[in-house]
């Protein structure tokens, strides 16, 4: 059990704490920066009088498993109920029991989403931690700033590096009058630091070792030496068949499916197998067999019907844990059922989870790590990943960072289920000292 030390950075940052309105805390995955953030909010939340305090991230989801969760860790180990949801026909936030913490709603927003300015607006809120920044929404950032508006109304930011054209980077970390100090107030608006792998000096050094070989190219920049860059070329640069292409699969104690949609566009199912307890430079997660037909390739296109009696006919009767789909393939999904109903077959469908970048990660990340294997028949999805590249036009025009929609769709499908299955999971700490 990892026992938390506090870094000379985390320390720094406390240290400062009283420079800036917010305290915007970046920097490499496991760098300590969260913890920080998590911590310092609790106890200058316990200063403040009566008032609303907004929480947000990406979603919901996300803010319960980064914040909230860790918040009940520290505060309500023993889970006596200190934490409570309340609902009346207005609201709905989370209040704390517990000393400094009374009287003040907690309100858990999700930012990730272009309407999502809409849950804030109108209130006021006394102080504002903002989980995973740059993924939040730049309306919902601008309004939350327009909530801050009691005298001593403060914020905590953490995020991981992104790109250099990011609105976060531009619009806050590289505007100096944002680093100023008020003569009304005697603090500027902003203060940063930037946290790196190595600040945090609980990790054991092993850990440390076997995480920053988990990343390579724009991901190992990032998320482990925290710099703001763009990323270019292919997604997955490193990829090389005699390393991560297999021949001969593991015992099998679960079987997935993994669908990608395409009317015009190619139309692909893989079989993936699962192993619960690899045995050491063995994979968790492999690709086996492979369905890809691209209509423009063979000159005729079929419709939803077709597909689902090849799907059916590609799973035959084997057992599998659950069908991961592609979230725009409902009309598909139908089909499919209501041919596997003709015949018998029972499956259980599940939507993927579609975060593309997350997900790209999750993969690069189980790629470098054994965690995950291609299997030599899917040949499509091998020849993919020398033309899966990022979207040159799409960095310089949003300053965002996306694949290009080019022999993308084998992609797709392993990023749904690789991210779906193992996308919340670190680095598997045993498994990286074997």
């Amino acid at each position: 059990m990892t026992v938390y030390r506090p870094s000379e950075k985390a320390k720094a940052v406390w240290r400062g704490r009283h420079a800036a309105k917010i305290r915007f805390l970046e920097g490499a995955v496991r760098s300590s920066k969260s913890y920080t953030a998590n911590d310092l909010a609790i106890r200058e939340i316990q200063e403040l009088p009566p008032c609303n305090v907004l929480i947000s991230g990406y979603s919901i989801t996300s803010v319960a498993r980064n914040v909230v969760a860790e918040w009940k860790r520290a505060i309500d180990p023993l889970n006596r109920g200190l934490f409570k949801t309340v609902r009346d026909d207005k609201d709905e936030y989370l209040t704390i029991n517990w000393r400094g913490l009374r009287g003040k709603k907690f309100y858990i927003r999700g930012a990730g989403k272009e309407n999502d300015y809409m849950q804030v607006q109108g209130a006021t809120f006394g102080y504002w931690l903002a989980d995973e920044l740059t993924r939040h929404c730049e309306s919902f950032v601008d309004m939350t700033l327009s909530r801050l508006s009691l005298d001593y109304s403060l914020a905590v930011w953490t995020t991981n590096t992104d790109h250099p054209l990011h609105y976060v980077k531009r619009r806050f970390i590289d505007d100096p009058a944002k680093y100023r100090v008020d003569p009304l107030t005697g603090r500027a608006l902003l203060a940063r630091w930037t946290f790196t792998l190595d600040d945090n000096p609980s990790l054991p050094p092993a850990y440390v070792r076997a995480l920053k070989l988990t990343y390579t190219g724009v991901f190992y920049k990032r998320y482990i030496l925290s710099q703001w860059v763009m990323a270019e070329g292919a997604i997955y640069d490193f990829f090389d068949v005699s390393t991560h292409v297999i021949h001969e699969y593991p015992t099998v104690d679960r079987r997935y499916v993994g669908i990608d949609y395409g009317t015009n566009n190619p139309t692909c199912f893989l079989d993936f197998g699962m192993c619960d307890e690899p045995r050491p430079r063995q994979p968790r997660l492999w690709s086996e067999r492979e369905y890809y037909y691209d209509s423009h390739r063979e000159g005729r296109q079929k419709d939803d019907a077709a597909y689902a009696v090849d799907f059916a006919d590609f799973v035959g009767h084997r057992r599998y844990e659950s069908v991961i789909y592609d979230p725009s393939a409902l009309s598909l999904i139908l089909a499919i059922k209501k041919e596997l109903a003709r015949r018998g077959v029972c499956l259980e469908f599940r939507t993927a989870v579609n975060d593309v970048l997350p997900g790209l990660r999750t993969q690069a990340r189980l790629l470098n790590s054994g965690e995950y294997r291609v299997g030599a028949a899917c040949t499509q999805t091998t020849s993919d990943y020398g033309a899966y590249v990022w979207d040159p036009r799409a960095a310089a025009r949003d300053g965002v960072d996306a694949p290009l929609k080019v022999n993308d769709h084998t992609k797709d499908v392993e990023r749904y289920v690789v991210h779906t299955l193992l996308g919340d999971e670190g680095i598997d700490y045993e498994r990286a000292l074997r």
